[in-house]
């Protein structure tokens, strides 16, 4: 804990950062993946997208980002 869980699948090597963490679900909750502590994560938040590119696509997860920071434009102070 407190620490990317993502660990490069060529060198072996743990991401080492420790900022900003985001609990992920290793088997994603929108594909049937449950909230238990053996299916979550945490990971740094590039490593977090980068999860998800991969599990959804890059275009869903570029028009979900930007639609959440048009989103976020638009919120009132």
């Amino acid at each position: 804990g407190g620490r990317c869980e993502f660990v490069d699948r060529m060198t072996g090597r743990r991401c080492a950062s420790r900022f900003g963490l985001h609990f992920d679900h290793r088997i994603p909750f929108a594909k049937g993946g449950l909230a238990t502590a053996v299916n979550i994560r945490q990971l740094c938040p590039s490593h977090n997208r980068y999860a998800a590119i991969r599990e959804f696509g890059a275009a869903k997860i570029i028009a979900r980002m930007k639609k959440a920071r048009s989103e976020s434009a638009t919120e009132p102070d």
